[in-house]
């Protein structure tokens, strides 16, 4: 501020590498957060990724190892597919069978055999037991 003897009044003196409201707006810089945009906190409270974690392969990565876009798009599934054509761990929790219950209440082979004699044998090639008739 400087005071003006003319007027008898403090001047307020902008310094030059100040910018003025009128500067301001006619660059077009945002002066507030549109409603449409996200902010960093809300970004967070939402728990999106901002970075990508370590275990992550980045596309450079992928680039360097020699994978294309090709043998990814061939060998990979995308969510859709997984959602479409495979089981969540939901669905087989409630409607499956566990290995525990399985290796409880269930045969092996080897008690298969045992119980059905000496006439029934594994075939490994078609994963089934193959009985042969008795004579009677």
């Amino acid at each position: 501020m400087i005071w003006n003897t003319n007027t008898s009044k403090l001047d307020v003196v902008i310094p030059a590498e100040y910018i003025t409201e009128t500067e301001l707006n006619a660059k077009g810089y945002l002066t507030s957060i549109p409603a449409e945009y996200i902010t960093e906190t809300e970004l967070n409270a939402k728990g999106y990724l901002t970075s990508i974690p370590a275990e992550y392969t980045t596309e450079s990565e992928l680039a360097t190892n020699n994978y294309t876009k090709t043998q990814i798009d061939t060998n990979i599934y995308t969510k859709t597919q997984i959602d479409t054509n495979h089981y969540t761990k939901t669905y087989i929790d409630t409607n499956h069978y566990t290995k525990t219950y399985i290796d409880t209440n269930n045969y092996t082979k080897t008690q298969v055999q045992g119980l059905a004699g000496t006439n029934m044998t594994w075939n490994s090639t078609s994963n089934k037991f193959d009985a042969a008739a008795t004579e009677a």
